[in-house]
């Protein structure tokens, strides 16, 4: 599914950048052999029965504790640098504007002082930062160097020559620039001096982006910085003009390093804090974010003071930035807790997020996130890890709790079948953990199965298909015939008419929509072989055969070159959008197209948690999905919540003016027939959506033929029937 949410360009970039955090850095795991040594031997585990064991357990040694400083940074700003000298820190960030402003403040957050930067905005992505031991700041922007004082004075503005990637400042050697050129230092009488040329770095590091890294004392570190290849390190020697060897304790993982005193460099993964010794290549984990009750996005840009107290940023939900230091903790003080496992693959931002706050507010139980991610570094693609998922957990490799996503979301009726999962409807009943619930009577219809309950949905989108209200003329449903004619009576190209549907998406997306009416699940039935759905084959043979997404692919329905919007909507401010940005006119809902005269959305899961049936303490579990149902309640800026009584607060907030802050505050507002109609449908949903790479393979093989002109589609629609009931019945 395709869910697009109504953020600021800049904060879009910022969400897929820690998407890649979480999903690639944090794979590299946690292993089993220790936490001081080859950090490659000890986190890269590809066995989830190991990370599952590990799981059960927490070392006391690597805690530290949050302290939060806010009124540090503003709402909406984005953190670019953060240092400290002495008693002081300095942050850069780009406003929520656009705008580069460099923020100064003691190390408790107080005496907050700030300056504008006037880069130009299309530079400011680009620019690096150093910070000298008097407190000035340099900024770099391609060859042009600039020097601020810590009122904001300029004190310096030169062209150096020189492409300058990214920086650092030493007290011996001054500023010391890595540049297209190679590693040199600057002064503003001399200029620019090169020490190292670029041929003696890519010798040693290739052609990945190159970082520069000053360690403690006057050494310096250079890494590569590619979300494609693992992270290669190299210590080099600006006396001797010489790069040293590859560090060997990496391996194939993915590193972010930074500076401080006390170990020669520093180094953070998506789980931890590790300090580094180059003498002996060796890497020493200092702070583990879980044992910590962290998650990546609290430690943000760390800075060193000392190997028991590092300086970073906090990240929350909504992309806010706080000031945050972390202090080492006494093994003796860090209490005991009962732990909880929680599982799965591709993690969503707000599941580290929320996790740890839970654990920071329970003083009861702790859960420990196992990313199965590392365990499947053959998967090429979503559904081929989602069937190397389904093969751990029906082989018995199964958390107390499965987390899974709108991205990740594995059908679950194969794991009920075979006894995986506890049945948590007794718990909505009275006396059960849940009976405080009042779940939306659509929502607790989809969470069933048969009349079981497997998952719990704290919030969801609705995913459906929108158009101009002016083209559907009162229509609330569409047939495929009519798609047909009004593709060609408004002149638009297939290729375009349902944005980024391809072909084979609109095939799956028909499927699902029509609920059991092709594929039966339960009854273990399939009836594909029947003129509607050889309809559907002949109208997807006119579609793309494949289908790119492109940040500006909505100017097309802007400019009415693409007619229905296959979308998942989580909010009514996205429907206003909708409304008054992309269409610019009223919107019908049409759900798929279908020749029922039926109109169906379908309900898509943000998060669902599933419980293990062999949990041995499932009261933790409960507690934690309760916690999350509230935040679920709370927390509904992008996706609408389960529970009944704060989904009709939302319906009722929809109506009332929005925030003078808010971006859609100009825009026309929502009728309350429009916000009527709007919640009428979302409650008309049972649909529901899970991916089945199976059902998928099947589908893209059979189908291969017929869009090859190799079948027809009356004999692929047969040999799918035959091939998907053999399937079902397996």
């Amino acid at each position: 599914m395709l869910k697009k949410k109504f953020f600021t360009k800049k904060a879009v970039s910022t969400v897929l950048s820690f998407s890649i955090l979480a999903t690639t850095v944090t794979g590299c795991g946690k292993g089993n052999a220790g936490k001081t040594g080859n950090i490659a031997q000890d986190n890269n585990s590809t066995d989830a029965n190991v990370l599952l064991d590990n799981a059960q357990k927490m070392s006391k040694d690597y805690v530290f504790k949050q302290t939060v400083y806010d009124g540090v940074f503003e709402k909406g700003d984005y953190l670019k640098f953060l240092n400290y000298i002495g008693d002081k820190g300095t942050a850069v960030a780009i406003s929520e504007e656009g705008k580069l402003k460099c923020i100064s403040f003691n190390k408790d957050g107080s005496d907050i002082k700030s300056f504008d930067i006037p880069l130009d905005e299309n530079a400011v992505a680009g620019a690096s930062f150093a910070m000298d031991k008097d407190g000035n700041l340099y900024v770099s922007d391609a060859t042009h160097l600039s020097k601020y004082d810590a009122e904001g004075k300029e004190l310096l503005s030169k062209d150096t020559g020189a492409i300058i990637n990214n920086m650092t400042w030493s007290e011996k050697y001054g500023l010391v620039l890595n540049t297209a050129d190679g590693i040199g230092t600057y002064d503003e009488q001399n200029g620019f001096n090169k020490i190292i040329d670029s041929k003696s770095v890519q010798d040693k590091l290739g052609n990945d982006t190159i970082c520069i890294c000053k360690g403690s004392g006057d050494q310096f570190f250079l890494y590569t910085d590619s979300y494609d290849n693992p992270t290669n390190l190299v210590k080099i020697d600006l006396d001797n003009k010489s790069v040293g060897e590859l560090s060997g304790a990496i391996k194939d993982l993915q590193f972010d390093f930074f500076g401080g005193e006390g170990y020669d460099l520093y180094a953070r993964d998506g789980y931890a804090l590790y300090g580094y010794d180059s003498a002996s290549d060796k890497f020493t984990m200092l702070l583990d974010y879980q044992d910590s009750d962290l998650n990546p996005f609290d430690v943000r840009n760390p800075v060193a003071v000392s190997d028991k107290e590092f300086f970073a940023i906090s990240m929350d939900n909504d992309l806010n930035c706080s000031l945050t230091s972390l202090a080492k903790v006494n093994p003796e003080d860090v209490p005991d807790k009962t732990l909880i496992t929680m599982g799965g693959a591709q993690f969503t931002i707000d599941v580290f997020i929320n996790t740890a706050n839970f654990n920071k507010s329970n003083d009861k139980y702790k859960i420990k996130i196992v990313d199965f991610t590392s365990t499947y570094p053959d998967a090429k693609t979503m559904p081929d890890m989602i069937q190397a998922f389904n093969l751990d957990i029906v082989s018995g490799k199964v958390p107390d709790i499965l987390c899974l996503s709108s991205w990740f979301n594995p059908n679950i009726e194969n794991y009920a079948n075979k006894g995986i999962l506890l049945d948590l409807s007794p718990q909505f009943e009275k006396g059960g953990a849940f009976e405080n619930l009042d779940i939306l009577p659509n929502v607790y219809e989809m969470m069933k199965t048969g009349d079981k309950v497997y998952s719990v949905v704290p919030s969801f989108v609705i995913d459906t298909v929108v158009m101009r209200e002016s083209i559907a003329k009162g229509n609330t449903s569409l047939t495929i015939k009519d798609c047909d004619e009004l593709i060609k009576s408004k002149n638009v190209d297939y290729n375009d008419a349902f944005g980024l549907l391809d072909r084979t998406l609109f095939i799956e997306k028909a499927i699902t929509y029509n609920g059991n009416k092709f594929i039966d699940r339960q009854n273990k039935k399939c009836d594909l072989n029947n003129p509607e759905f050889i309809e559907i084959l002949n109208f997807a043979k006119n579609l793309p055969e494949e289908k790119e997404y492109s940040d500006d692919f909505e100017t097309l329905y802007v400019d009415n070159k693409s007619l229905f919007y296959d979308i998942g909507i989580g909010n009514f401010n996205e429907f206003k959008r909708l409304k008054n940005v992309v269409f610019n006119e009223n919107l019908a809902l049409l759900g798929f197209p279908n020749n029922n005269g039926d109109n169906k959305g379908f309900l898509c899961p943000e998060t669902q948690f599933c419980v293990s049936s062999k949990i041995a303490a499932p009261e933790g579990a409960y507690e934690f999905i309760n916690y999350m149902f509230k935040l679920g309640s709370e927390n509904s800026k992008y996706t609408f919540p389960s529970e009944k009584t704060a989904f009709e607060s939302v319906v009722k907030k929809a109506s009332e003016p929005p925030a003078s802050d808010d971006p859609l505050a100009k825009l026309d507002p929502l009728s309350p027939e429009e916000i009527k109609t709007f919640s009428d449908y979302i409650l008309s949903c049972t649909v529901t959506s899970a991916s089945d790479p199976t059902l998928n393979n099947i589908l893209s093989e059979e189908t291969s033929a017929f869009f090859a002109g190799q079948k027809s589609a009356e004999e692929v629609a047969d040999v799918l029937n035959n091939r998907i009931t053999t399937y079902l019945n397996e």
